[in-house]
């Protein structure tokens, strides 16, 4: 039969690989035709088992066939598969265009570029000074000027001051932050898909916050904020990536889980807000090892090396990274410097060319006699009944009381129970600015008139005719800032001399008791019984009262700075000169506690500060420069349009989560079990990055700007891509013309948004010198803070 061969031959190569099967079908196209066949030749037919036999040959050589050498079978020694996403690299471009484009202008000092340039120079010199900040991003910065031999001589006295570029190469300096700003909208894209995501909400995410204004501008300067949200955004996606690993405790999963710690390391030392990521990784932490608790399929051991490996990568090793930078602190900046008064009397004598080292007689003396002259500095403490000292700090009396008094508003006086720094007053004689030592020393003696200048803040001792904050009876003493040339008695008091040591010619420490008594009003300035609210830290009020009785207003010096050493104190001090090591964990406590006291103590009113209920909708600007001869500025101002629809997409996700979670309890399930899971894991993500950079900061009292809510836009900015994705493929029913509108719509927001940062433009990069029509017109709103330069050349707010 014609058929019966080719049904033979399909049944072998049935048992053979496909290159076996093609060559079948090679050699046997002319011999299997599926129409009539002619009987062949006899003299080229040959017998079934002649065929069979050839057959069976032929396979076998297929087989066991080993291609030469040089066959063009062989892959190349080197051979690589390279996917293009043209997506990303349009991300690319645009971030890294947007962010360094004429980096160099302005020319001039811009912001807070007054401070962290002086902090790089100080680092060129190795000169110590404190910051309220960690150390990581002021590093980073001054590892860029090493690099671009940056030699620290340019001063950062003022914003406008211009840039010298024989003495600093200002661009390099602000590259780092610059470069960092470019990356996250990058890192934004692979965040988003690793949640899931299609690539097109992770276009959009990125799109989004690549032109967004206040990111672009706070990037493109030498400041913290670019370094700080850089870190944030790669914790993030350090952290997204680990979670998404399957292999548990392979090689892989131990990396990126230690990578995920130092990146958190990494951003609790650059700022201390950090820690709100810190707080973020921690809790979806928490939440892992509960889902892992609940398999019973996984045994007690495995449980317990989960939570020691995330133990040991998310907080042992983000806690020696933290330590770490202060290490390097402490070795780069080694010499004394111009915050030394800050520090212990141990942390300074650590430091090379301190002057309590090189003069010695100058320390801050107790327990030993010396006498007090004008420009001494001194700690007052009160003689009877509980042990305090004349204290006060930046933070005013609020401007009513609970009862509805009225205050000064003017900076607090109070007594504190502890040693600190704010304890310490300036002597300062009548008639003169400085509170230093006359040369020679001029003794405070009895019914001497002075001023008493805090040494922190510079405030004078003042009193006057308001209602003390507990004791309405009394009178309200408060730090008041003094204007030269302006004589008022309010901030004079004489000394009068209570108690004094025989043989003592003047005012001495240690023996004298002393009142102080208020020239304006005649009372003694005395300390009550009552402790203030918690605006006052429940300290112990201080008003001014008469003299009699003297009950809470004898006061004595028990510490004493610059003063004059009596003739019979035979005590010296040898100037050695050599610093003092000091323990690694005693000087890193010391710095820790001193810079969460003085982060707490940053309450003094901005012109620009602004509170957080008026950041999500973009209410507030900072005006960062203004160029010296045009309209030309630069304002940290968000892309409006973009903030206002971000805002919006937080309260759309949350509505859709309560939708959801409401019909689910009916039983009812709108989407799949996957969809939802990807829904509330990205929402449980960002939502709680947002709410988590953003809440705490209604609980703080310090000053704040619009900068402050940076790092919750980024999260804000992300959510509302997941959110458009999310409308789309589950939310608009599944008709081609619905979502063609809808897609018609999403772009028409994208052009708008684009149009806001090009319209604002001139306000993010300062290279636009607009007319002052120009600048009214883009006043939105207005509380935003533009500035104007008015007919007489004088700068004023745009009213």
């Amino acid at each position: 039969m014609p058929h019966s061969r080719k049904s033979k031959n399909k049944k072998e190569t049935e048992d053979t690989t496909k290159d076996e099967k093609s060559n079948d079908n090679e050699t046997g196209d002319d011999e299997h035709n599926e129409g009539p066949k002619q009987d062949p030749d006899p003299a080229t037919k040959v017998s079934a088992s002649d065929a069979e036999k050839k057959d069976t040959e032929r396979k076998i050589a297929l087989q066991t066939y080993v291609p030469r050498p040089d066959s063009t079978s062989d892959l190349p020694p080197i051979s690589m598969n390279v996917i293009i996403n043209p997506l990303w690299w349009i991300l690319c471009i645009l971030s890294f265009v947007t962010r360094l484009w004429r980096l160099s202008e302005p020319n001039q000092v811009v912001f807070d570029e007054v401070h962290f340039g002086k902090f790089i120079s100080y680092y060129m010199h190795g000169i110590f000074f404190f910051d309220v900040h960690p150390p990581l991003g002021k590093q980073l910065l001054s590892l860029m000027a090493w690099i671009t031999n940056y030699e620290g001589f340019f001063p950062f006295q003022t914003i406008g001051e211009e840039y010298d570029p024989k003495l600093v190469a200002h661009t390099y300096l602000r590259l780092l932050p610059a470069v960092l700003g470019s990356v996250v909208p990058l890192m934004v894209y692979r965040i988003v898909t690793e949640l899931g995501c299609s690539h097109y909400s992770a276009f959009l995410a990125s799109l989004f916050l690549i032109f967004d204004n206040a990111s672009v501008t706070q990037c493109r300067f030498i400041l913290l904020d670019s370094i700080l949200i850089f870190f944030i955004v790669l914790t993030v996606l350090c952290y997204v990536v680990f979670s998404s690993e399957k292999r548990h405790f392979s090689q892989v999963w131990y990396q990126k889980l230690c990578l995920t710690g130092v990146a958190l390391g990494c951003v609790l030392s650059v700022k201390f807000v950090g820690v709100f990521v810190v707080f973020l990784v921690g809790l979806h932490t928490l939440h892992d090892l509960w889902v892992l608790l609940g398999q019973p399929k996984m045994s007690d051991y495995d449980v317990i090396k989960h939570f020691g490996a995330r133990v040991f990568g998310l907080i042992f090793i983000p806690i020696v990274v933290f330590m770490t930078c202060f290490f390097i602190d402490f070795k780069l900046l080694y010499r004394s410097g111009p915050h030394d008064a800050f520090m212990s009397r141990d942390f300074q004598k650590s430091l090379e060319g301190s002057r309590i080292l090189t003069h010695p007689e100058e320390l801050p003396q107790a327990g030993v006699e010396h006498q007090i002259a004008f420009g001494s500095h001194v700690t007052l403490k009160r003689v009877d009944g509980e042990a305090c000292w004349l204290h006060s700090h930046p933070h005013n009396y609020p401007v009513f009381y609970d009862n509805g008094r009225g205050s000064s508003a003017q900076q607090q006086i109070t007594c504190y129970g502890y040693s600190d720094m704010n304890n310490w007053w300036a002597i300062q004689r009548p008639g003169t600015e400085n509170a230093t030592l006359d040369n020679p020393p001029i003794p405070v003696k009895d019914k001497d008139f002075v001023h008493l200048v805090h040494r922190m803040t510079g405030r004078r001792l003042n009193s006057h005719n308001v209602a003390a904050p507990l004791t309405p009876t009394n009178q309200e003493v408060s730090g008041y800032i003094h204007y030269e040339n302006v004589s008022v008695l309010q901030d004079l008091w004489q000394v009068q001399f209570l108690k004094h040591s025989k043989g003592s010619n003047g005012w001495t420490s240690t023996s004298t008791t002393v009142q102080f008594v208020h020239v304006n009003s005649s009372q003694a300035l005395k300390t009550t019984d009552l402790r203030l609210p918690e605006w006052g830290f429940y300290q112990w009020e201080v008003t001014t009262n008469t003299q009699s009785p003297k009950q809470g207003s004898q006061w004595i010096v028990e510490e004493i700075q610059f003063g004059i050493n009596p003739k019979n104190n035979t005590e010296t001090n040898e100037r050695s000169g050599v610093p003092v090591s000091m323990w690694f964990f005693s000087k890193f406590r010391e710095m820790l506690l001193t810079m969460l006291v003085k982060n707490r103590e940053l309450t003094e009113e901005h012109t620009f500060s602004s509170r957080p209920l008026e950041w999500p909708l973009c209410q507030r600007s900072i005006a960062y420069w203004i160029s010296n001869t045009s309209m030309a500025q630069i304002q940290l101002l968000g892309n409006p349009l973009l903030w206002w629809t971000s805002s919006v997409g937080v309260v759309t996700y949350f509505g859709l989560l309560g939708f959801y979670l409401i019909r689910r309890r009916r039983q009812v399930y709108d989407i799949e079990m996957t969809v939802w899971t990807q829904f509330k894991d990205a929402g449980w993500l960002l939502v709680g990055g947002w709410l988590l950079h953003y809440v705490p900061f209604f609980t703080m009292d310090r000053a704040l700007f619009l900068h402050h809510y940076l790092p919750a836009v980024v999260f804000q900015i992300v959510l509302i891509a997941i959110v458009i994705d999310h409308v789309y493929h589950y939310v608009i029913p599944q008709r081609v013309r619905l979502r063609h509108l809808y897609l018609i719509f999403i772009g028409l927001v994208v052009l708008a948004i684009l149009w806001s940062f090009y319209y604002f433009s001139p306000f993010s990069y300062g290279l636009k010198s607009l007319t002052p029509e120009g600048v009214a017109a883009r006043r939105w709103l207005s509380t935003w803070d533009f500035l104007v330069r008015r007919p007489d050349g004088q700068i004023g707010m745009l009213i």
